[in-house]
């Protein structure tokens, strides 16, 4: 996909971008104003004050969720694009498709697949990280026998 699609996945590589950009523009601004109290306005403005600085928090929220759903839908359409060869909006669209035809099943599959692999992976993670502890012990009890009277 990278000889012949590379068009479509620098367009969604460039959405991302713009929506990182955005975010962290957000969030720094909000991380600004909430560590500076000082800022000076007249009498009457407090209730703007406060409608600017809620407004700001909500735009962040969205922007984080935005982004989140663009990263995943990218995933999916970067796929089409490398399957299909298609556009990055054709892509878009046959994903849009897929999820509501489906009716989201595609969206659940992925995930819970993801979870399960993750806990598989975890789980021979432990098991082998016991099953070592077990064959030292073994192995140090085999080769050094005088050391180890005392247990039972």
């Amino acid at each position: 996909s990278l000889t012949f699609s590379s068009g479509p996945i620098a367009f969604g590589s460039l959405l991302q971008g713009v929506c990182k950009v955005l975010r962290s523009i957000l969030s720094h601004s909000n991380r600004n104003q909430r560590q500076s109290n000082r800022i000076v306005y007249d009498a009457g403005d407090d209730c703007r004050c406060c409608c600017f600085g809620l407004c700001g928090l909500v735009l962040e929220c969205l922007s984080e969720v935005f982004g989140e759903v663009l990263d995943y839908f990218n995933q999916w359409a970067y796929c089409f694009v490398g399957i299909n060869g298609t556009s990055y909006l054709d892509s878009g669209k046959a994903a849009m498709n897929l999820f509501k035809t489906r009716g989201w099943a595609a969206v659940i599959t992925d995930r819970l697949v993801a979870l399960v692999l993750h806990v598989g992976i975890v789980d021979c993670g432990i098991f082998t990280g016991l099953a070592t502890i077990v064959m030292e012990r073994i192995v140090t009890w085999i080769a050094y026998p005088a050391d180890h009277t005392d247990l039972p």
